[in-house]
């Protein structure tokens, strides 16, 4: 058998002609990044956040599992682990997450619990990193208002978010009264932040 040599000119040449189109402007892909309080921490799963700039937008993802964190039936109150400050995502900076342009909040496994389930749940923003479980956070920045219970596999979004104050605190929130307080014994959601540096 034998080899088909081609030339040096004609490698150049078919070289020269390949299309070489993929550019992604100084994209970043970011690792896990560990941005959450303790009062967060679910008894089953950490919170996972991660940073991809691509081509200029930032879209952050966190993975938040609700497992052994309270709510307390009342509008406006955080979600958050009883008697442990900084249930808190991320805290927000437009340097890291860009301005906001767009949230969605995805169902991938339906909250439980023993009684008395939350299924409307908020993403506010707000400027206490010691917030906890039961505190008041109505007077922060809603960045996604869930407006009705969630169901398993849907998404709800945001495409008016405005500008959440940066450094301020990501935390769940009720987003509905639900007859008596409770403690989550499941429920996994992702959340995604999409954002867009100024220029």
């Amino acid at each position: 058998m034998g080899s088909k040599r081609i030339g040096l000119a004609r490698t150049q040449a078919l070289l020269e002609n390949l299309k070489r189109e993929i550019n992604f402007a100084d994209s970043k892909i970011g690792g896990q990044q560990a941005t959450y309080g303790a009062g967060a921490l679910s008894t089953e799963v950490a919170p996972v956040t991660r940073v991809a700039n691509i081509g200029g937008e930032i879209v952050t993802t966190i993975q938040v599992d609700l497992t052994g964190l309270k709510s307390k039936s009342d509008v406006g109150d955080c979600i958050g682990l009883d008697g442990t400050d900084g249930a808190y995502l991320l805290q927000y900076s437009t340097t890291t997450h860009g301005i906001l342009y767009k949230v969605s909040m995805s169902c991938i496994e339906l909250p439980t619990a023993a009684s008395n389930v939350l299924l409307d749940i908020d993403l506010i923003t707000q400027s206490a990193a010691d917030v906890a479980y039961d505190d008041d956070v109505s007077g922060g920045t809603a960045i996604l208002t869930a407006g009705g219970n969630f169901a398993l596999g849907t998404t709800l979004q945001n495409l008016v978010v405005g500008a959440p104050t940066t450094d301020h605190y990501l935390v769940l929130a009720d987003g509905a009264t639900h007859t008596a307080a409770s403690v989550f014994t499941a429920g996994k959601f992702l959340i995604k932040l999409y954002g867009y540096p100024t220029f």
